[in-house]
């Protein structure tokens, strides 16, 4: 397996612009949604490798 570094500052403009004009659909990068009182499990399904992000809110 490969890795490689992504130059993230370089595209927030393009990427801020694109999402504001209703171009870029980010949802789809979120697969697991969960509360604080959920995190232990929220950080072991990260840590087990069954999802790329897990975002904290009040749901």
């Amino acid at each position: 397996m490969r890795a490689t570094l992504a130059n993230v500052p370089r595209w927030l403009d393009e990427i801020f612009a694109l999402q504001a004009a209703g171009r870029l659909e980010a949802a789809w990068l979120t697969s697991h949604r969960r509360s604080l009182s959920q995190a232990p499990e929220a950080y072991r399904v990260f840590d087990e490798h069954e999802t790329l992000k897990v975002v904290f809110d009040e749901i």
